[in-house]
């Protein structure tokens, strides 16, 4: 019986759907067409193109029952854990995001840890170019199967081929269906704009001449498009093939996709072949390609794939091969059991539940990437343009901020019952004298700004996707300033004393450790015998001093435990850790973006206002949802007290010098600290939102907005510069007054430059050595009113901060230094 007759039979007997039996022979025919243009006679052909459609359909069952079987297993425990939870923990859905946002991010450093000399010797410079790119070029051959002659450059390869076959692995235990390849390569980011503006069949033609058709599947019928290598097949029969591929990525995916009311849940299972689909014939077709349509380099290729890989494998271990289907059944069983209670109380109940529920689709669509799918891309792309640009400008002083990070390193590892000065020693020891290379080499320590160059400015702009250019801009002034460098080292000396605090206790069972540090562990699903399994004399490090360390890495590779048993543990506790840290270092909420964010989208109105509002919250918002939840895990009112008092009063006393250290560096005398104004603006600032602060002693913002402007965030902010700007100098026209045209621009220049607010953590003035020598001397050409407008900005500081200009507006040069007896107020 022919092949098609068969799949008519079974369509009759109910074995399979009409829809499906249609594909099945289509490829079956079509693959005829191709055995015959290939010499075949027709039964011979017939044969053959059974045979590949019957083991391509069969391989297609397989890997859909693998991934229903993981799907059903995450179902039974949605229906174990959220059943009833709501009484306990309406927030307990929330918090499960959040704990895999920590488990994504803790996985990620784990594959980053296992490429540490790749990142070390190729990471980008402060302008954002990537170092050595001669032996990137040979680490690139090497990935692609070639030779280079270099031994450096294959142990770096070899590395990175066992992080991407470990996040392989860990992607198939999760429901993926990634087949091995060998040499895969580095994956391509392709460029949307590039490839439509070339057109299909300039971009299709390129692809046919450098692709290697012999490693690329027909997903038809499984088989290659080449029976041998070197070999291309006719343009017309892999034509279709082609369109396929460019429409999905001119359309950024919308190609098979309809807009629609649903949740539109899709299946990660598969996600990840998309990017094996293309191979080219060498590595240098591979880097022609990338020249031509990529819209990355190999180092941000090959950090781009494991990042994307965590994200995809921590939302599969938590809900599922299809996260949000995971999800929203998530939401079902909670739902299902509030809508049983009843009265008043089942009405307040589903309420609840129905306001957790939209908040966990939003953190979803967040952690997934897709709240990052721009509305309109040129738009989306201008504004991101203009945050990062005004982040260079408005953060330049940022790292005399992060005095207030002593503190909160100290009260985190203190909450939980751990060493408070541990960290901080650790810090200092390796600013100083850097980091022992072999213990970071085997515990897997890298800094974030080798392989994520936004990570400082991510403290305060929350995860963001930007145009590169500016985003170098912003990037290279949070290196320079000093921010970039003390976040790496306090991020690594957190983890660091917490793996020592730990080893410390090796010898403690479960049972005996404080009980802040195992209720610590309990609401992060870390049990007992994790904690046995960690403490194993066979899985602490000793370093070269004899110190001990507890480390989810040196734990994976020499613990006796099945391997799959040991992933599992090992991404727990790097998931803990990663929670730890973001108790000690403060940098983005999930929670809290989500909050602001909603369903908005990049590109639209009511997107970037968002956006624009959040700029410079993340720290804030991070500080409030974290030591909200540190408090309620709390027992005791007197405990809860105690600790916030202690909390509030620490970062309040950090705050006020973080607000005197950023006075001196603006070129005035500390302000008095003797009433209630001051008080009220160091509170805010050791709470991240220090703009706030000025409100307590005048009318307007530093920047010189209003209350209403400074809430709708810096974007805004530079739009109402301009309007006032426009407004001031046409109401002067009209009343028969010159213009102050001038005065505008350089008070728009002065306050919106990558460079107005540098300042570096070294003795030297640079913001206000900027501020006073290049434009106060370049205003008086152009403003008739400049040293009037001089004499009120004295007489407003004077008036609203008690404080006076150590270096006074107009003067090339200060002629005394800061005054810092005047901190003491009417006390002096």
């Amino acid at each position: 019986m022919r092949f098609d007759a068969c799949i008519d039979a079974a369509v009759q007997a109910g074995e399979i759907d009409a829809e499906r039996a249609a594909a099945v022979k289509a490829d079956y025919l079509d693959q005829i067409e191709r055995y015959k243009l290939g010499g075949m006679n027709a039964a011979e052909a017939q044969i053959a193109a059974g045979e590949d459609v019957l083991e391509s359909f069969m391989k297609r069952a397989r890997a859909r029952r693998h991934a229903t079987l993981r799907q059903l297993e995450v179902m039974g425990r949605n229906e174990a854990r959220y059943a009833n939870a709501h009484e306990k923990d309406p927030d307990i859905v929330l918090k499960d995001l959040e704990w895999t946002e920590a488990e994504f991010h803790g996985l990620e450093r784990q594959f980053m840890g296992g490429i540490r000399d790749f990142l070390e010797t190729h990471r980008t410079n402060i302008i954002g170019q990537v170092r050595d790119r001669a032996q990137l070029m040979e680490v690139t051959r090497e990935l692609h199967g070639e030779a280079s002659g270099n031994a450096a450059a294959k142990e770096v390869a070899d590395a990175i081929k066992a992080q991407y076959e470990r996040a392989r692995t860990l992607a198939n235990a999760n429901g993926m269906d990634i087949g091995k390849l060998e040499d895969f390569g580095v994956p391509h980011s392709h460029d949307a704009d590039k490839i439509e503006q070339a057109g299909f069949e300039q971009w299709s033609r390129d692809v046919w001449e450098r692709a290697d058709w012999h490693r690329i599947e027909n997903f038809a019928t499984g088989k290659p498009f080449s029976f041998k290598s070197g070999v291309k097949p006719f343009y017309d029969d892999v034509r279709p093939f082609l369109e396929d591929i460019y429409r999905g990525i001119v359309t950024r995916g919308w190609d098979d996709r309809a807009p629609s009311m649903g949740l539109g849940a899709r299946a990660l299972k598969n996600s990840r072949n998309a990017h094996r689909v293309l191979h080219f014939k060498s590595a240098d077709d591979w880097m022609a390609y990338n020249e031509l349509f990529g819209r990355e380099n190999p180092f941000e290729g090959v950090i781009s794939h494991l990042r994307g890989m965590a994200r995809d494998i921590a939302l599969m271990r938590s809900f599922g091969p299809n996260p949000k289907a995971g999800l929203e059944h998530a939401i079902q069983v909670i739902e299902r059991d509030t809508s049983t209670i009843g009265g008043e109380a089942g009405r307040k109940a589903s309420a609840l539940a129905r306001r957790k529920a939209a908040k966990a689709r939003v953190m979803m669509r967040i952690l997934s990437g897709e709240a990052n799918q721009p509305a309109d891309h040129a738009m989306a792309t201008l504004l991101a343009g203009t945050r990062n640009l005004l982040t260079a400008a408005q953060l330049g002083s940022a790292s005399l901020s992060q005095v207030t990070d002593v503190v909160s390193m100290r009260i985190a590892a203190k909450a939980i019952a751990l060493n408070p000065n541990a960290p901080i020693k650790t810090m200092i020891e390796i600013s100083t004298k850097g980091l022992d290379r072999q213990m970071a080499k085997d515990l897997g320590y890298v800094f974030d700004t080798w392989f994520d160059t936004g990570a400082a400015q991510a403290r305060f702009m929350g995860d963001i996707w930007s145009p590169e250019l500016t985003e170098r801009i912003s990037n290279a002034v949070l290196r320079g300033n000093g921010m970039a460098f003390l976040t790496d080292r306090e991020r690594v000396a957190v983890s660091m004393a917490f793996g020592s605090d730990l080893a410390d206790r090796a010898g403690r069972s479960f049972d005996a450790l404080e009980p802040e540090l195992r209720t610590f562990m309990e609401n992060r699903g870390i049990s007992a015998s994790d904690w046995d399994a960690l403490r194993a004399p066979e899985a602490i490090y000793t370093d070269p001093r004899g110190g001990k360390h507890l480390n989810p890495n040196w734990f994976l590779e020499h613990t006796t435990l099945d391997r799959a048993e040991a992933e599992d543990i090992a991404i727990r506790w790097s998931g803990l850790w990663q929670a730890h840290q973001e108790y000690a270092i403060p940098s983005s909420s999930l929670r809290g973006r989500a909050t602001f964010l909603g369903d908005s989208k990049p590109g639209s109105f009511i997107g970037e206002l968002a956006r624009s509002s959040i700029m410079y919250k993340s720290y804030s918002l991070s500080v409030f949802f974290n030591q909200l939840r540190r408090v309620r895990e709390m027992q005791g009112f007197w405990t809860k007290a105690t600790y916030a008092t202690a909390w509030v009063s620490s970062m309040t006393l950090m705050g006020a010098l973080a607000v005197q250290l950023k006075e001196i560096a603006k070129g005035r005398d500390p302000r008095p600290m003797d009433d209630t104004p001051f008080w009220m603006a160091a509170f805010m600032q050791g709470g991240g939102v220090g703009i706030f602060g000025d409100f307590f002693a005048s009318e307007t913002s530093r920047a010189g907005g209003g209350l209403a402007e400074t809430l709708a965030g810096p974007v805004v902010g530079i739009a109402g510069d301009v309007t006032r700007a426009v407004a001031s100098n046409a109401a002067r026209i009209s009343e028969g007054k010159a213009p102050l045209i001038g005065r505008d621009l350089v008070k728009i220049a002065r306050r919106y430059n990558p460079a107005a607010t540098f300042q570096p953590l070294l003795p030297i003035p640079t913001r206000v050595a900027l501020d006073r020598m290049l434009w106060d001397q370049i205003q008086p050409f152009l403003d008739p009113e400049a040293d009037k407008q001089f004499r009120q900005y004295e007489k407003r500081l004077a008036r609203d901060f008690r404080t006076t200009s150590w270096w006074e507006r107009g003067s090339f040069l200060p002629e005394r230094s800061p005054d810092l007896n005047n901190a003491l107020g009417d006390a002096q």
